[in-house]
């Protein structure tokens, strides 16, 4: 709950002062009703003359005087006229400043009866748990219009763009009145960019009188894009470049062994099934088996001017790239080549050596 800031009745500049004394017979009659239950006569102040030369007219009350126990504010101030019916042309004199919007405040018995006092209102209070409930409604500024002002002044302070803003900090919710634009200014600025720590006051609605002021902290994280999947891919399934769209991550975050380059990606297969979106891992992928074991091979030999093609049988399963065994049907002999696609692999030329050896 919020605290409610009366105004002091011996010290308002723009306000009208009231009498510090009713005539007699109102004062007994006020002490003989005390809780402002049964019709009120006409009470009337005697004239009040400010310093300034201002005379306010008496006031006349003529219908009984009532709390309102439970009060909603859409301005900065609180009013007798909020407080109390019957108060006639005293209703618009202010007496608090409202709540902040958004929050309410508890006025008590105590609080109450003074108030009625010092503004001469007919009413007391029936005992010490009379109380008035004041709310202000408001709206919290949404937490995208916050991170759109904090990254405005961060850039203006030097920050770079690729980064993630994190709060860590703040005082309360930042909020406005009901129908009061959301608009944000900062004020007392700071940023290291060693470290990536900022702070600021945040003020809305920006530039109003009432506008509400919240300090906020918080840090830079640098960012960068990576790689990600699309779809779910299932093991042994080859990724392609329509599999893959990107995501914007925290470094801090990544795994040191992090793939951050599509090329890694794309053409490669999940040793086991990937979910989408998560960062993934070189161990995470492996190149496809296009040649498995036992399976029929078309075996090609290349050297200059010369182009021999065989048939054979691999004795080990391999992806693209890697060295296998491969046995030739027609004559028997055992040879290494090197897959070159699906089913498909290149006789090494005298003095080659192999890139990879497949596992057996």
């Amino acid at each position: 709950m919020s605290q409610i800031t009366p105004f002091r009745p011996a010290c308002k500049p723009s306000l009208a002062k009231p009498s510090v004394a009713l005539p007699l017979a109102a004062l007994l009659l006020g002490s003989a009703l005390g809780l402002g239950a049964g019709p009120w006569e006409t009470a009337r102040a005697a004239e009040v003359s400010e310093g300034n030369g201002a005379v306010y007219a008496p006031l006349t009350i003529d219908a009984p005087v009532s709390l309102n126990r439970a009060i909603d504010l859409d301005g900065p101030y609180l009013t007798l006229g909020d407080l109390f019916t019957g108060v006639a042309d005293k209703a618009s004199v202010p007496v608090a400043r409202a709540p902040r919007p958004g929050r309410s405040a508890i006025l008590d018995a105590d609080w109450l009866d003074r108030t009625a006092r010092a503004y001469e209102i007919p009413w007391r209070p029936h005992s010490g748990l009379e109380q008035a409930v004041v709310t202000r409604p408001g709206s919290t500024v949404p937490a995208e219009r916050i991170q759109e002002a904090l990254r405005v002044m961060l850039n203006g302070l030097g920050a770079s763009p690729d980064t993630e803003i994190q709060v860590t900090s703040t005082q309360t919710p930042l909020t406005v009145p009901l129908g009061a634009s959301p608009s944000i200014r900062t004020l007392e600025e700071q940023f290291d960019p060693s470290s990536g720590r900022f702070s600021a006051v945040l003020e809305a609605p920006a530039g109003e009188a009432d506008a509400e002021r919240v300090r906020i902290s918080g840090r830079l994280y640098e960012t960068r894009e990576i790689p990600v999947l699309s779809r779910r891919v299932g093991r042994d399934e080859i990724i392609g470049p329509r599999d893959v769209s990107f995501l914007r991550e925290r470094l801090d975050r990544l795994p040191p062994d992090a793939i951050t380059d599509a090329a890694d990606l794309v053409g490669m297969a999940p040793r086991v099934a990937v979910r989408d979106g998560q960062p993934l891992r070189r161990a995470d992928v492996v190149r496809p088996t296009l040649l498995k074991k036992g399976a029929l091979v078309t075996m090609e030999l290349r050297m200059p001017g010369i182009a021999v093609s065989a048939q054979g049988r691999a004795l080990d399963s391999g992806a693209e790239g890697d060295t296998v065994r491969v046995i030739n049907t027609a004559s028997n002999q055992t040879i290494l080549a090197t897959v070159s696609g699906g089913n498909r692999v290149i006789v090494q030329a005298p003095g080659g050596l192999p890139r990879q050896t497949a596992s057996r």
